[in-house]
């Protein structure tokens, strides 16, 4: 009975000890989750601001960037708690995004910019969209 009892305590022990570990873990996992959504609403935004740029070709510079803000704008205002920053290159081939999470208090930043075909290649060989993310704390 005194052993029943001895290893009974001990089971007890050992998972009060396991329950602040499987509490940090918890926060770590639900962190970085949270961290990973708010980069890939970043990186989102900028590649819809660079494909809003690159479509637009047959208009003016002032509306084809004041098309692409909007457009990096709406993807980020589709989720709450979001505040951006968007700013179409002066180039005109390139975006730039920085989301802050008002609610977790998390930033990140994305750049997204457009190489045109060049002449005589094939499109599968030289367009291609880059992107820069950066993940970042207030």
């Amino acid at each position: 009975m005194l052993l029943a009892r001895s290893i009974a305590v001990r089971l007890v022990v050992a998972a009060a000890a396991m329950v602040p570990i499987c509490l940090v873990l918890a926060m770590q996992a639900n962190s970085y989750s949270s961290s990973a959504r708010l980069q890939e609403l970043a990186d989102t935004a900028a590649l819809a601001g660079v494909s809003s740029l690159a479509s637009s070709a047959g208009q003016s510079d002032v509306e084809r960037r004041a098309a692409s803000v909007a457009v990096a704008r709406e993807v980020i205002a589709m989720q709450p708690n979001m505040v951006s920053e968007v700013s179409p290159s002066p180039d005109g081939a390139g975006m730039s995004v920085i989301v802050r999470d008002t609610a977790l208090g998390k930033q990140t930043s994305s750049t997204a910019r457009y190489l045109a075909p060049s002449a005589g290649a094939p499109i599968h060989q030289s367009s291609n969209m880059s992107l820069h993310s950066s993940p970042g704390a207030l």
